[in-house]
């Protein structure tokens, strides 16, 4: 378990920490120097009997010079101790840091009243008064107010216990989501090597393991582990550690503080998020959105500059009111935003983070990330707003559902996991009974809902149906023709993917032109059998020396591409074979010639020649090597040379 401190300055949050471990967090000379912490400190409390977990304590800076450590130290915690001076009560950063960890969501913990040993009683009776009259909400709405003195060592052994207790009853932490680390502390050690410290936020890590860092192309392996600063072999959720990675390519330069450590290379990396924002009472986010000031986003252990552009859910102008009035958001107002990040930042869903105006220094807000890697573009008629709806869901197979329910063509799976940070066994195993498609091509997996598959098979055979009616003839439509309008970004190779598995279901069947529909046979029309009657009793008539196309011409005395053009619709039809561009014989001809081969073959020790076939069939010369040829180019033989061999003979 990870718990931090929050508080003004000078309240005693190192003084706290160095009495509930025995050790003193501060890391920095200068902090020590000038009595106050300026960066994040760390240690850890042992367990008092077996089985217990250590709990480990973050150690925040208090002063608002640094802020942006104070909420770095505060990411990804359980629970928090808000520390408020007796002597001073409740001070402007005790009520910020508050604010902040009301928009993270953090509202476990308790209020630590401390030195209470540099003020009389009536004092202290002023100080739980004013802790009192506070807002209870978040925190304040269930956590314990406890009074210590670290010097004395009064209520110390009373919050110990608390914080035990409230490690026990922490519900475990999702096991099934990937691993990531915020990096708030990266360093080299002479013989160990590269070194990052941070806050696991979700998944599980072993000693072995290989592991990349969100903004560098390698990966590395993990020689090391360590937790509450022993050896481990593994690390998980909930847990701060220090990892030694085997990375030649990276140094403490290129992993520093604001850094993720993933376990997997597809985590997304976005310098847009699509966030549900709540903006803290008396902020007019109207007038960031319109001037699109630059503003600090701090998530996880990063901060980030961003401009806020506002989706859905705007406050509305009173009527008559102006444009540039100066509207305030009502408190506890939830919007619906974009923030477009100055550089790539790490996230997925369910991350929390902190808007805050540098320029004025204070809070603005703070929200969850619905969306790490938007979609450039929707499908017609859908509204961001639509979009984002059914992505806010908590629960990973309604939120999947409603989001493919939206679109057309799909939704990648591998994509759709890596920002809900889930791996996609676990996915799968989730998604089973679900209403839906997946069509797998090139190691992804596309997704359909149920409801869309078979509107979309409906709409095929639809467009299927017409186009046979038109064009009877054709054996099939043109599968890019027929499946391009309705799955307009996908690849080819998927959509052939998708066709595979429509002829499994019986919805269509293959032909050499493209799909058809199962009951499809390709016919003429009627003044097409008239203009075939005369031309099949030529083919006929000339057995195994199949006339030409010019000699077809010429005996019906009409032009030869009229007649070439007819054959080639014929070829489509399956009534003639093409056997080269001139000539075309009839099926049950074509298989007299092919047995004659495989009999000349059989008594030639498996080769013959286009001599050979023409003095066993009296053919013409070039016919024969038209012949083989065509059987060669079938499979049916393989040229070698004046040779052409049947294989299944050898």
């Amino acid at each position: 378990m990870i718990i931090a401190t929050a508080g003004h300055v000078d309240h005693g949050k190192t003084t706290l920490i160095r009495a509930l471990t025995g050790s003193d967090p501060t890391r920095h000379a200068e902090a020590r120097e000038r009595g106050m912490t300026i960066d994040l400190g760390f240690a850890s409390m042992a367990p008092r009997t077996a089985g217990e977990s250590p709990i480990a304590l973050v150690d925040v800076p208090g002063h608002e010079r640094f802020i942006r450590n104070m909420i770095c130290g505060i990411a990804g915690v359980d629970a928090v101790l808000l520390v408020i001076a007796a002597d001073d009560g409740p001070m402007p950063q005790t009520l910020e840091h508050l604010q902040m960890l009301g928009l993270l969501e953090i509202d476990r913990g308790a209020i630590v009243v401390t030195r209470i040993d540099r003020c009389d009683a009536d004092q202290r009776l002023r100080t739980l008064a004013a802790i009192r009259a506070l807002p209870s909400t978040g925190l304040l709405s269930r956590a314990p107010v406890m009074e210590v003195c670290a010097a004395d060592g009064r209520g110390i052994e009373v919050l110990r216990d608390y914080l035990v207790s409230l490690s026990r009853a922490r519900a475990p932490r999702r096991s099934d989501q990937r691993f990531r680390l915020a990096v708030d502390r990266s360093f080299a050690l002479t013989g160990v090597g590269l070194v990052v410290t941070g806050t696991v936020f979700s998944g599980q890590l072993a000693k072995g393991d290989t592991v990349h860092a969100l903004h560098a192309a390698n990966a590395v392996r993990v020689r090391g582990i360590q937790v509450h600063h022993q050896r481990a072999e593994s690390v998980r959720a909930g847990e701060r550690c220090a990892l030694n990675l085997s990375a030649t390519a990276l140094s403490p330069d290129t992993i520093a503080r604001g850094e993720w450590i993933v376990s997997a290379p597809d985590s997304p990396v976005s310098k847009r998020l699509h966030v549900r924002l709540r903006c803290v009472e008396g902020v007019n986010l109207r007038s960031f959105h319109r001037s699109r000031q630059s503003l600090r986003l701090h998530l996880g252990s990063c901060e980030v500059g961003a401009r806020v552009s506002l989706i859905a859910d705007t406050p509305q102008r009173t009527e008559g009111a102006h444009e540039d009035s100066d509207t305030r958001t009502p408190p506890g107002t939830s919007l619906l935003a974009q923030l477009l990040l100055d550089r790539p930042l790490g996230a997925v869903w369910g991350d929390r983070f902190i808007l805050r105006d540098p320029a004025a220094r204070i809070t603005l807000g703070g929200g969850v990330v619905i969306d790490a890697s938007p979609l450039a573009r929707l499908p017609a008629g859908i509204t961001r707003e639509q979009w984002l709806m059914p992505l806010e869901q908590p629960d990973f197979v309604e939120a999947l559902c409603g989001a493919v329910a939206l679109v057309p063509h799909g939704i990648d799976l591998d994509a759709f996991c890596a920002n809900r940070n889930l791996d996609r066994e676990a996915a799968l195993s989730r998604l089973q009974g679900a209403d839906l498609v997946m069509i797998e091509a090139n190691a992804r997996i596309q997704t359909f809902a149920g409801s869309v598959w078979r509107r979309m098979v409906r709409d095929l055979t639809a467009r299927l149906a017409q186009w046979h009616a038109e064009q009877p003839e054709s054996a099939g439509m043109p599968v890019m023709r027929l499946m391009r309008p309705l799955l307009k970004p996908l690849s080819n190779r998927l959509i052939g993917r998708i066709v595979d598995r429509l002829v499994l279901e019986g919805a269509l069947a293959h032909s050499p032109a493209g799909p058809r529909l199962p009951d499809h046979r390709p016919r003429f029309v009627e003044a097409d059998e008239a203009r075939w009657r005369p031309i099949e009793t030529i083919l006929l008539s000339g057995g195994m020396r199949s006339p030409s196309v010019l000699d077809i011409a010429r005996q019906l005395q009409v032009p030869r591409y009229q007649v070439l053009e007819f054959l080639t619709r014929a070829a489509r039809l399956g009534r003639v074979i093409a056997v080269t561009d001139s000539r075309f014989l009839l099926p049950e001809t074509l298989a007299r010639c092919e047995q004659q081969v495989r009999d000349l073959a059989l008594a030639g020790d498996g080769v013959l020649t286009a001599v050979a076939l023409r003095d066993a069939t009296g053919l013409g010369r070039n016919l024969c090597i038209e012949l083989l040829e065509y059987f060669d180019r079938q499979g049916l033989t393989q040229r070698d040379g004046d040779l052409h061999r049947v294989p299944m003979l050898d």
